[in-house]
């Protein structure tokens, strides 16, 4: 009820925002043509096609998003086994070398993974840092 009294609040039906800007926007114009109808439907069809091609965008965007920090993830997890396998490998005064190299390399990895990657994951964008 308390969307209605406000033009600019949603209705949460893409369907009557579309109509009702529509509406508004012919209002405003003062159109007096004869074959109102047709441009009508043919504008909110064009405003519903726009809105869920915008849904679509973020729905990829977001895809592409999650699947990148889910991979990354999963890439540092393997570093810790390849840690665990070195681990085993030398003698136990050595087991303290052999981690903190792999920490340094976990952390040198995730550096380049941050500068490099996101430069070539995003290169039009120049304010990633």
């Amino acid at each position: 009820m308390s969307s209605s009294s406000s033009s600019s609040s949603s209705s949460g039906n893409i369907f009557m925002d579309c109509a009702a800007a529509q509406q508004q926007a012919l209002s405003s114009e003062a159109y007096d043509s004869g074959d109102n109808t047709n441009t009508n439907t043919t504008a909110i069809l064009q405003c519903v096609s726009n809105f869920h091609q915008e849904q679509q965008y973020d729905r990829e965007t977001n895809l592409r998003s999650f699947l990148l920090v889910i991979c990354g993830g999963m890439i540092f997890f393997m570093q810790s086994g390849f840690a665990m396998m070195c681990a085993g490998s030398v003698r136990l005064k050595n087991v303290q070398n052999t981690m903190l190299k792999n920490l340094l390399d976990a952390c040198g990895s995730a550096l380049a993974f941050y500068f490099v990657g996101t430069y070539i994951y995003l290169p039009n964008n120049t304010n990633c840092s």
